[in-house]
């Protein structure tokens, strides 16, 4: 293949990304597999929240099968980090985020956040809250912002990613 660039070859040995945390959703839905592989769920993750500023895959543990809150006021806390979820319940979640305008908070002790959360009106212009202690991030979001990955309408959505990308 002497007609090929450096970047072309490269390109042709390269395998197509796979985001963190889809592992987790596969394992956790087998019923993804069944529509679609890994390399595609990570394009369609892409396609939910296009605007976001943060484009991670974020968890949240909890004991009860989880249902996001029908108050819009109402924060709802996630993690970066799976096992650190596991530390709020054996149930755990995965979801990613629409925030564009994130407020971040570091260097701080955690009992302090909530604290300056509720009486800072500065944090109000912001759609989300960041806080990172140096060893995890976390994050409180409002429910509509949230899409929980593995949930019915993930998987309707999912298929209907699959099935347009292939009518293309």
């Amino acid at each position: 293949m002497e007609g090929l660039s450096k970047e072309n070859k490269k390109n042709e040995t390269e395998k197509p990304k796979i985001k963190e945390g889809v592992d987790f959703v596969f394992e956790d839905n087998l019923g993804l597999s069944r529509i679609g592989t890994k390399e595609q769920y990570s394009e369609y993750l892409d396609t939910i929240f296009p605007d976001s500023t943060i484009h991670d895959v974020f968890y949240r543990g909890d004991n009860i099968k989880f249902s996001l809150p029908t108050d819009s006021h109402t924060g709802v806390y996630l993690t970066l980090d799976r096992n650190y979820a596991f530390r709020y319940g054996n149930k755990v979640i995965t979801a990613v985020i629409e925030t564009k305008n994130p407020c971040y908070i570091s260097d701080m002790p955690n009992m302090y956040w909530k604290r300056i959360i509720d009486k800072d009106d500065k944090l109000h212009e912001h759609d989300s809250v960041v806080l990172d202690d140096g060893r995890v991030k976390e994050l409180i979001i409002g429910p509509r912002q949230i899409h929980i990955l593995g949930s019915e309408q993930d998987l309707e959505n999912f298929k209907k990613f699959i099935q347009d990308d292939k009518s293309n």
